[in-house]
């Protein structure tokens, strides 16, 4: 049975109209009209709507035509009419912001977690949304929506962190939500979901994945692994939301590296910073003339590690070569599963460059099927240490535009 809502023409033009100057900086009536179809006389009457609830504003009159006439009045989104708190907790850090409904960072905090209680980082997210909601930003305007990107299994629809890893202490269901709903008095909805599919969701609506359907980001983190998938144009879950958690994906399961998971052979440990420095130590004997010894430019072995690479250094080669096929390896198997058009790197392998995604696509053509071209796209992400609240707040923008009621009268 289809549960989806209804919408009716007037909403359904609504949207469009709303989207496209959401989309674009200033537009007049006949811009909105030629790229949507929809008549002028509509096209006023929405803007009208919108300007009467502050979300379009007057911009003034254009040029005229080569053909003469009156000049148009041209209108804009009204960008910082609301905001979002975006909260990103990782395995060590909590990066927080405050954006515009254009998902423009505007001002941001960056702090680095301790090992602590999940209650202890339910107040400190309560603690942040509140110095924002103090802000000068915020004084004439509002908060339209809070979004938390947390690390492991997380339930979005009811609001739990179900699991993570990184933080076995924390326990299994933690009603996240619920607990910070009762701590903070701002008036808005509060979401929450896995870092990965928010970062795929960032990609899908300005990053390398516009106009992608099915895609997936691969986040390698210094001690940690996940995906975010894309189906259809739709963040996928799973029927116990463990969909994009592919780096525990055994791949070396009898004699493999230990994983924080208590697996062994699990593809994060396999690419993890931890494996990366095994591999150079035992090789460090039989080549201490390696640039990766020698660098005194780069301040962390894994700069040394990249940089030696780029410049041909055999040993680096070597160690790069083995973390791409084991990149390759955990690749080709969500290949078999999903088969996505692109897939996005992102975290710390992004600065290597594309003679990493070459090594990767030497060895998957080696792999399963290898009489067949594998065509999907893998790809660097431009995003740095912001992929996290970036993700969650256009989500979070995405979800509050993407409302029925919205639209209504």
């Amino acid at each position: 049975m289809d549960t989806a809502p209804r919408i009716s023409l007037k909403q359904s033009n609504r949207k469009i109209i709303l989207n496209m100057f959401r989309e674009s900086s200033v537009l007049s009536v006949s811009d909105v009209s030629l790229k949507t179809g929809i008549s002028k006389p509509t096209v006023q009457k929405v803007i009208n709507h919108f300007a009467e609830t502050g979300y379009i504003l007057p911009e003034g009159k254009g040029n005229s035509t080569d053909e003469g006439g009156k000049k148009p009045l041209l209108y804009s989104f009204n960008q910082l009419l609301g905001y979002v708190v975006t909260i990103h907790v990782g395995p060590d850090f909590m990066h927080s912001a405050i954006i515009d409904m254009k998902s423009q960072i505007l001002q941001s905090d960056f702090r680095k977690l301790d090992d602590i209680g999940i209650e202890e980082v339910t107040r400190m997210c309560a603690d942040v949304i509140s110095d924002y909601s103090k802000s000068d930003l915020v004084q004439n305007s509002r908060i339209i929506s809070i979004s938390i990107a947390l690390p492991g299994i997380v339930s979005a629809s009811e609001g739990v962190l179900v699991y993570t890893p990184h933080f076995p202490g924390w326990g299994n269901d933690y009603p996240f939500v619920g607990e910070l709903k009762k701590l903070v008095s701002v008036s808005a909805p509060i979401l929450c979901d896995n870092i990965n599919r928010y970062q795929a969701f960032a990609e899908m609506k300005a990053g390398k994945a516009i106009g992608k359907r099915n895609f997936m980001i691969i986040d390698a983190m210094e001690e940690g692994l996940g995906s975010g998938i894309v189906v259809n144009g739709q963040l996928k879950h799973g029927a116990q939301n463990f969909s994009g958690e592919i780096g525990h994906m055994l791949l070396m399961p009898t004699s493999g590296p230990k994983c924080i998971c208590g697996g062994k052979g699990c593809f994060e440990a396999l690419v993890s910073l931890k494996r990366i420095n095994a591999l150079i130590n035992e090789g460090r004997k039989l080549h201490d003339n390696s640039l990766i010894f020698t660098d005194e430019n780069n301040e962390t072995m894994l700069k040394r590690l990249f940089a030696a690479f780029v410049q041909g250094d055999e040993f680096a080669i070597v160690i790069m070569d083995e973390i791409a096929f084991w990149f390759a390896s955990g690749i080709n198997n969500v290949i078999m599963i999903n088969d996505p058009e692109l897939i996005i790197l992102e975290g710390i392998y992004t600065t290597v460059g594309d003679s990493f995604i070459e090594l990767i696509k030497f060895h998957l053509e080696r792999l399963a099927y290898p009489g067949i071209e594998r065509k999907v796209q893998i790809v660097m992400s431009d995003f740095g240490n912001e992929r996290g609240i970036l993700g969650a707040g256009t989500y979070a923008i995405w979800s509050f535009f993407n409302q029925v009621e919205f639209y209504s009268d």
